[in-house]
């Protein structure tokens, strides 16, 4: 039974705990027990694993409310492509495989796990304490926090071994989730200039957060990401 939250059917098939794990190792960063494939064999084990956590954040949206609905399933469209890339072409495994060369172990992946993990923490806070007419202003500053953190921790990690574009890949394949949003919502605060601009009391409380030391978060910033839907289909 899922938890009974505004714009959710009472009853659900998978939890939101349970899809919160499945959004979790789907972003791959932050998820400090993923498994990272080495070649073809185990490309088929993480591909049959993705295909399952994509089914899993599926049928839990089905237990929302249309416009939340519809939300849920923007971020599906995105990932069930990045996958069918990922594990249904050639050049898309061997390009994942290329890249997963840059990470030999969690202990040097940390820095990245933690962009993941402040992400959490700001969107959680936003929806929280933030006023609802700064929640989507808010939310496009803090993916802008994010992103620059997980280019330069990716980077700072793969420049040797992969080279860059590593670093770009892995980003894009989380902003592609949030894309759509991120270009209907974002237009006053499409980078981190204009939400200190735009946005500057509450830009600047985000930044506070992202400065801190945090301890790993056992969640998923994407899947909170998408619980803001809820929120708005009342």
């Amino acid at each position: 039974m899922c938890s009974n939250v505004s714009g959710q059917r009472k009853s659900c098939p998978v939890t939101i705990a349970e899809a919160d794990t499945c959004a979790r190792k789907l972003m791959f960063e932050g998820d400090r027990t993923r498994f990272v494939p080495r070649n073809n064999e185990q490309m088929d084990e993480h591909c049959s694993m993705m295909t399952e956590h994509i089914k899993c954040i599926e049928r839990h949206s089905r237990c929302y409310k249309p416009f939340a609905k519809q939300v849920f399933g923007t971020a599906l469209f995105h990932l069930k492509k990045a996958h069918k890339r990922r594990c249904l072409t050639p050049e898309g495994r061997q390009e994942f495989l290329f890249h997963m060369g840059c990470i030999k172990d969690e202990k040097a992946s940390e820095p990245a796990h933690q962009c993941s993990d402040k992400w959490s923490i700001m969107i959680q806070t936003i929806s929280s304490n933030f006023s609802s007419n700064q929640h989507f202003p808010a939310f496009c500053c803090s993916f802008h926090l994010f992103r620059e953190c997980l280019l330069t921790r990716v980077n700072d990690l793969c420049k040797n071994t992969t080279g860059p574009g590593t670093a770009k890949y892995i980003e894009g394949s989380i902003s592609d989730a949030v894309a759509d949003f991120m270009d209907l919502a974002c237009n006053k605060h499409a980078n981190k200039e204009q939400c200190a601009t735009n946005l500057p009391r509450g830009f600047a409380r985000l930044q506070k957060i992202f400065n801190k030391d945090i301890p790993p978060q056992n969640t998923s910033p994407l899947f909170h990401f998408l619980q803001f839907a809820i929120k708005y289909d009342q």
